[in-house]
This record gives structure tokens, C-alpha cells and sequence, in this order.
């Protein structure tokens, strides 16, 4: 290879940096040699495994393999990553559903090795989103959904091409073989050219990404036939290990101004890709995100159970299940309660027991035992959220709030941020409640709560575009909840784009028909527009829904004034001052009322209560 075709690992890697803060976009191009540190062997190894099982199988007759070879066209039995699909048609002839059993086997136990991590997080938080594969594997997607966010595009069939939409953030696989579960291609004449639709959508896609083969040894006449006669790059990267690629492969890269890049393998690659972008080790996240999966489906279960509790005529089915959940709760705790009478030391049998007494909303027997394991020497982060929590529920915050800082103090879990965070907001202390909601945010990023919780902080310390930004961006990651909608509106109220907020309200209210200060606060928009029908309507319904609260009352009071309705405007302002009777402005505009209907005396009583009252001479 020519010296000047070579650029080291290194190198490489900081160009790319350097590149994707310009703007430039990069695809990656997969072959089998990305998959074996997964346990998914190579394609030159599967035609090596093929080869014996071919010579073992046709060890008493070598004449019937020869005319096989002649009948399938096959020129040479030699293991090699390009005679690899001539082979895997001469083993699995004439039955290739065979062949797809294979593949299965040798693919569904494999796991993303430490490569796939990088990768998986220059695909989902970049825009790099693009990747490539002649593989049948699903590394990938197993890699985005274990380390990130993003639920990728995966395009398994040459049929679906054509909806690649590459202005999308979300990552895209794309499947040039076919995905394992769609009749992947694997012989000769199945990948002996390019399908017309996979042509136009890489035509298209290297108009926009710079290509990096990694693993691929182009045996193929599908894909390595278009890079070679076909593709128009600006250039393309091509990363390999051991031997130097051949000639057709130097030829290529030579023809659209590439480089050749050394490396010791794709794992060692990705790696310093990561270190190269700062990726932080994933292992945290993972943890948390499997503790809070844990969480979720104890919660779910438990108002599962709830949902069948209160049905007042049961199935049969649903007492069945009620019986089912009831009996393996019984079990579990006859099962702790005997660990216990063996040994009243075992502090993880008190903390299994403290976990089920807390998923039955027994918060007191719960406290109980956690204490008793704590007693005991047990300290785990896990033991102290669960007793923060149902110390919560038994209305001891303060104890919450220590059991919450403890489990952070031994690990950190965003669900106990957010869990603190709410205490801090509870205690008005909203400075800390957003610290303790913008780390939970940073490691699970997909909870929409989280956003909405601290855009509520937010607006409480007056800093609306802050509230907008995090209640769109909870709406943007799905299930938010009527809090969020009413919070983007009052953000949007604020702003003064009062069509906006009134939407958004209706949303809210769409979510939970009982939501007041939604309500209210509509109101209070339509109010602005001069819509004081619609105000008044929205006032009273709030006032209905929360009769002890004298601000619902007050504001249906002016919205009736304002409409000339002033003998219905003073039983309003009555009901508000029953309420808070030590509110002057209350007395001031009942007084305008009584005004209006000509009862002079009771508006100077009024106008003397609120001079009275707000310290006025």
C-alpha cells in the first residue's frame, strides 16, 4: 500500500473529532469482524467450519461432494471470508432453512462486547447516526437499548429502504443482508449485486456521511461491487487488522481519495473512539436503569392488585389472579418469617421481608424491619430508598429526607435524587430541589417526571423560558402528565402567548378532569383575551372542584363584575372573604360591587374593613 494512503489510529480519530464539531457526519460499515469478540464467529470461520462438516459428511463418497460443487458452480472449497457464501450453499444444500437454524444458534446467545458501547453512543448522541452492516446479528440494537435512550430505525429488507429518513435524530441500521429473522441473503447468487433500492438509499446517505469500514472483508459482490463501480465519496476510511487489504479493496479506496487505517481490533478501536469523544463508563447508568426497572414493575404489579381490589363484582379470572398474587405473598413472607426464627440476626431476611410489607403498603411493619436490618449492619442504598419512601408515606419527611441522603451517600440512584428533590420542593428550598433533579435527569435522561418536577421548581423561582424548555422536553420523551401541560402553560402565560397556554391547559385538563388550578389558570388566560364568558366558566369550575380556596371564588367574583352580574359578583366575594377574611383587596372589590347596586353603605363598611386592613390611614 502506498505510505501516503495510511493514517494511524490516532490520527484518525482526532480528524473525526475535530471533523464532527464541523459539522461533518461519518457512517460506520460493519462486517463479521465486528461481531467475533461478541461470540459470534467470523465468516471466514464459519466457511472453515463448513468445509469439515463438508468432508465429514461426504467422507465415504468425495465424488457426490465434487459433482455437488459442479452442479452449484462453486470453484473453490478453500475456508476464506470469500468463498464464504459458495460454502454455506454446498453444506446446507438443498434445504436452507437449514442454514437459518444455523444461524440463529451461532447468533442469539451473543452479546455487545466492550466495542459496541462507543459505538452505540456516537449512533444515538450524535449526528453520526448511521450505520451500515452486511451482518445478520442484532449487536447493535442490543447495544443502543442496553447503553442509551434512542430506540433505533432498524431496517431489516432492501423493501423498507425507501422510509430511511436521514434528517431524523434517531440512529439507523441498516441491514444490507437482511435482518437474521427475514430470509437473511447468504449465498452467492443472493448477494451478487446490490438491490435498485438499497443503491438509491446509499447513493443518498454518502451524499451526507463519510463512510468507516470496520470487520469487513468486502467478499461479497453486493455491497463491495457498488463501493467499487458505483459509490461517489468524498472519501472513505478504511480500518483493518493483520494483513493489508487486497488489491481490489486498495484499488477502491485509491479511486474515492481514502485512507487505510491499522488497527488492533474493533473493540481496541472503539474504546479510544469513546476516550476520544469523553464517553463515561456506562456500568452506573445500567445499574440504575435496571433498578429502576425493578421498581417500576413492583409498582405496576402493585396497582395491578389495586385495579382488581376495587372491582366490586371480580371474574373468576381476576379473583384467580388476586388468588395468585395473594398466595405467592403469603409464601414469601411464611418464607422470610422462618429464615427470621432461625436466626433473628439475618439482616437481608429483614430487608427482603421490609420489601414486601412495603409493596403491600404496610409502610409501619415495613419501617419495621428495615430498621431492624439496618440494626443489623445492613447498609445498602436500595434498603435506605425503600425506607425513605415508606417513611414518606407514613407522613415523616424528615426521616425521609435522612434515609433518602444516606442512600445516596452509598450509591446513587436517580430515583432517590428525584425522590429528594421533591422534599426540597415540598420544603421550598427550590435551588436544591433543581439540583437534586437535574442529576437525576443526567443519569436517566428518558424520565419525562423528572423534566416536569424541575420546570415546577423552575417557575416557583420565576425563570419561565427554563419551564417551557423542560416541560417541551418532558412532552418530547412521551407520557407526560397533566402537570406538564399545565406548567407549559403557565410558562406560555407568562410569555404572553395566551392561545398557546389556553391549549395546553385544555390539555391538562384533558389528562385529569379534576385538575382546579388548571382551570383557574385558563381562566385567567381567557381573562386576558378579554374572554370573560369563557374566564367565568373556567372560574367556576375550578371554584366547584376546590371549594376552600379563595382565590377561585375572588377571580370568578371580578369576571362576574366585569360582566355587570354584580349581586352574583358579591355572593363570589362572599365566599372568598368567608375564607380569608383578613384579605384587604377582597373588601376593596366588594365594595365596587356594592357600588354598582347602589348599596353605598355596605361599600363604605367594605372600603373601611380594607383601609383597616391594609394599614391605611
Amino acid at each position: 500500500m502506498e505510505e501516503s494512503r495510511i493514517l494511524s489510529l490516532n490520527l484518525f480519530l482526532n480528524t473525526m473529532a475535530e471533523s464532527c464539531e464541523n459539522e461533518k457526519r461519518y457512517c460506520f460499515i460493519l462486517g463479521a469482524g465486528a461481531s467475533k469478540t461478541s461470540g459470534i464467529p467470523t465468516g471466514e470461520e464459519m466457511a472453515a467450519q463448513w468445509r469439515e462438516e463438508l468432508d465429514r459428511l461426504y467422507a465415504n463418497c468425495p465424488e457426490e461432494l465434487q459433482r455437488l460443487q459442479r452442479r452449484l458452480n462453486v470453484r473453490s472449497l478453500k475456508p476464506s471470508s470469500k468463498n464464504y457464501f459458495s460454502l454455506y450453499a454446498m453444506r446446507f444444500f438443498p434445504d436452507y432453512r437449514n442454514g437459518s437454524a444455523f444461524l440463529e444458534r451461532a447468533l442469539e446467545r451473543a452479546q455487545p462486547s466492550l466495542g459496541y458501547y462507543p459505538l452505540a453512543a456516537l449512533l444515538a448522541r450524535t449526528r453520526n447516526n448511521l450505520l451500515i452492516t452486511t451482518n445478520f446479528d442484532s449487536l447493535v440494537e442490543d447495544a443502543l437499548f442496553i447503553y442509551t435512550e434512542k430506540k433505533p430505525m432498524v431496517v431489516s429488507h432492501e423493501l423498507l429502504a425507501d422510509y430511511i429518513n436521514f434528517n431524523t435524530s434517531r440512529p439507523i441500521v441498516a441491514k444490507l443482508h437482511r435482518g437474521l429473522f427475514f430470509n437473511p441473503l447468504n449465498r452467492a447468487e443472493e448477494v451478487n449485486g446490490l438491490s435498485e433500492k438499497w443503491k438509491k438509499t446509499l447513493h443518498n446517505a454518502f451524499k451526507i456521511y463519510t463512510p468507516v469500514v470496520v470487520g469487513y472483508a468486502g467478499g461479497d459482490h453486493s455491497l463491495m461491487d457498488f463501493l467499487k463501480n458505483e459509490a461517489e465519496l468524498d472519501c472513505i476510511y478504511w480500518c483493518y487488522r493483520g494483513e493489508e487489504p487486497s488489491d481490489e479493496i486498495q484499488k477502491m479506496v485509491e479511486r474515492h481519495k481514502g485512507y487505510f487505517v491499522p488497527i488492533e481490533g474493533f473493540d481496541e478501536m472503539m474504546y479510544l473512539l469513546g476516550q476520544k469523544f469523553e464517553y463515561k463508563d456506562p456500568c452506573e447508568r445500567i445499574k440504575n436503569v435496571a433498578d429502576q426497572r425493578i421498581r417500576d414493575y413492583t409498582e405496576q404489579v402493585k396497582a395491578f392488585e389495586e385495579k382488581l381490589n376495587a372491582v366490586a363484582d371480580p371474574s373468576e379470572t381476576q379473583n384467580q389472579i388476586l388468588e395468585a398474587l395473594s398466595q405467592k405473598q403469603r409464601e414469601d413472607l411464611e418464607r422470610l418469617d422462618r429464615r427470621i426464627e432461625e436466626n433473628e440476626k439475618d439482616a437481608e431476611a429483614y430487608e427482603e421481608r421490609g420489601k414486601i410489607f412495603h409493596n403491600a403498603e404496610k409502610y409501619q411493619q415495613a419501617v419495621e424491619d428495615f430498621t431492624k436490618a439496618v440494626q443489623l449492619g445492613r447498609e445498602s442504598g436500595m434498603l435506605y430508598w425503600y425506607k425513605g419512601y415508606s417513611e414518606m408515606q407514613l407522613g415523616h419527611t424528615d426521616a425521609g429526607f435522612q434515609d433518602y441522603s444516606r442512600s445516596l451517600e452509598l450509591h446513587e440512584y436517580a430515583g432517590v435524587r428525584y425522590n429528594r428533590g421533591l422534599i426540597y420542593s415540598r420544603w421550598k428550598e427550590y435551588e436544591k430541589a433543581i439540583a437534586d433533579f437535574t442529576r437525576a435527569i443526567e443519569l436517566e435522561p428518558g424520565r419525562s417526571q423528572y423534566r416536569t418536577q424541575r420546570a415546577i421548581a423552575y417557575y416557583n423561582l420565576g425563570e419561565v423560558e427554563k419551564v417551557i424548555e423542560d416541560c417541551e422536553k418532558a412532552i418530547e420523551l412521551g407520557q407526560p402528565d397533566a402537570d406538564t401541560y399545565k406548567f407549559l402553560a403557565d410558562g406560555q402565560r407568562k410569555r404572553k402567548e395566551f392561545d398557546k397556554a389556553i391549549e395546553n391547559y385544555g390539555k391538562a385538563i384533558g389528562l385529569n378532569s379534576k385538575f382546579s388550578a388548571a382551570y383557574n389558570n385558563r381562566g385567567v388566560a381567557y381573562e386576558a383575551l378579554n374572554l370573560d364568558q369563557q374566564a367565568l366558566a373556567d372560574y367556576r369550575k375550578a371554584a366547584r372542584l376546590t371549594t376552600r380556596d379563595p382565590l377561585y371564588h375572588s377571580n370568578a367574583g371580578n369576571a362576574l363584575k366585569r360582566l355587570g352580574r354584580y349581586k352574583e359578583a358579591v355572593t363570589s366575594y362572599n365566599k372568598a372573604i368567608k375564607l380569608k377574611p383578613d384579605d384587604a383587596d377582597l373588601y376593596r372589590r366588594r365594595a365596587e360591587a356594592y357600588d354598582a347596586l347602589g348599596q353605598s353603605d355596605k361599600a363604605e363598611r367594605d372600603r373601611e374593613k380594607h383601609k383597616q386592613l391594609s394599614g391605611q390611614s
